[in-house]
């Protein structure tokens, strides 16, 4: 018995699965317990355990159509028998059981199929729904606010796309010869975060409506004084370029990666159920440029991984400001429920630091386990710094700040 070969073709979505398979099978080819392996199991069923938060989040946060539930449904399932698969290559690899470690190996390949084509369904059913502007940025800032105008959400999508929104907003506005029609936008932008900010639902409809309005004009003003560069698709497999972007190479048919287009566009990774900020995107989509060429896109990677550690330092300024003042009149409640959110926050900026170690030491040649490794703790520190906002909405209603 061995174990399956994970190949090209086979779904990204827990990158360290694929080191896990691929030490199991040097253990057996070496004639070594394949308990040896525990820590990346361990370690895959962690990443396993962010994969599903995060689409619990996505379950929270977002409106989920109704016709949609019943495949919500199944991939949850589809977690849970991953997860009763996990277990037994646990006890199977404790007790060195390497014919029964190789059938749960090949389930949990299966499960890991079935949760990318339903994941893929959904975000199918998910571009179906009605678009309210052809500029995804704006569409997405929309869908969330009719959300809250249909009553049939919370403000906590609105103000999630607005905190990846403004910061590659406000970086935009420090560079120079800017075209016309930013003032007019950035001037929006601020009456939509205030209204955000105070839940003023009375002036939301306008204030998304202006939003709307001046950034489409300024697109359109983009689009006329920038000449549109052709993009080049690269097949990861043969190597064969082409320009039009299809779901599998026109020469060797493999499978190819999911495209990331627009400097704030708030799309999925192929990898990733839960939307991620522009800056991990920019990291997912420039390692997967230098899977093609490293030498030609290692430098937009190196900006790309800068951009994180900009993030991280901000994000921990932030916080060490936020500690050295001490609120004054709040209940205990309170501030345990701060100091919770806190900490979260500080977990989150610790795995992006460490995540940026690892950046920090890929050369060329690039070793890709290192960049999957970084990838995955860059995503589970999203997850975490999450509570960024609530640590800082909370400081500034308990101090009046």
């Amino acid at each position: 018995m061995s174990f399956p070969v994970i190949d090209d073709s086979f779904p990204r979505i827990v990158p360290s699965f694929r080191r896990l398979v691929k030490l199991l099978t040097e253990c057996v080819e070496g004639g070594v317990d394949i308990e040896c392996a525990i820590n990346e199991f361990q370690e895959c069923d962690a990443n396993l355990g962010h994969l599903l938060s995060s689409f619990m989040n996505v379950v929270r946060l977002r409106e989920i159509p109704q016709e949609n539930g019943k495949l919500v449904l199944e991939i949850i399932g589809i977690f849970a028998r991953i997860s009763s698969s996990m277990s037994d290559l646990y006890k199977n690899m404790e007790d060195n059981d390497v014919e029964t470690a190789v059938a749960s190996v090949e389930e949990i390949c299966g499960h890991l199929r079935d949760l990318e084509e339903a994941n893929q369904q959904l975000r199918e059913a998910g571009r179906s729904k009605g678009i309210y502007s052809s500029v995804p940025i704006i569409d997405s800032v929309l869908a969330a606010g009719q959300l809250i105008l249909d009553k049939k959400s919370d403000w906590d999508l609105l103000m999630g796309r607005l905190e990846y929104l403004i910061p590659e907003w406000n970086k935009l506005l420090e560079n120079e010869n800017l075209p016309s029609g930013v003032a007019e936008h950035d001037a929006a932008l601020s009456k939509l975060a205030n209204c955000v900010n105070t839940k003023n639902y009375d002036q939301l409809e306008e204030a998304l409506e202006e939003f709307k309005t001046t950034g489409e004009a300024l697109m359109k003003v983009q689009k006329a004084l920038s000449k549109k560069e052709e993009q080049v698709y690269a097949c990861p497999r043969c190597g064969a370029s082409f320009t039009k972007y299809e779901r599998n190479c026109p020469s060797c048919h493999a499978r190819m990666p999911e495209p990331i287009t627009g400097t704030a566009a708030l799309t999925q990774d192929a990898a990733m159920f839960e939307m991620m900020p522009d800056y991990v995107q920019k990291l997912f989509e420039t390692t997967r440029l230098m899977s093609h060429n490293q030498k030609q896109f290692f430098g937009d990677f190196r900006k790309a991984v800068e951009g994180l550690r900009l993030r991280s330092e901000n994000a921990l300024t932030q916080l060490e400001n936020i500690s050295k003042k001490q609120p004054q009149a709040t209940t205990q409640a309170e501030r345990e429920a701060m100091q919770s959110s806190f900490e979260l926050a500080e977990t989150g900026l610790t795995k992006f630091f460490n995540a940026l170690e690892i950046f920090d030491s890929i050369v060329i040649p690039v070793d890709q386990q290192a960049i999957d490794e970084a990838l995955e703790l860059v995503v589970a520190g999203v997850e975490d710094m999450r509570q960024m906002h609530t640590v800082v909405q909370d400081f500034r209603s308990i101090s009046g700040a």
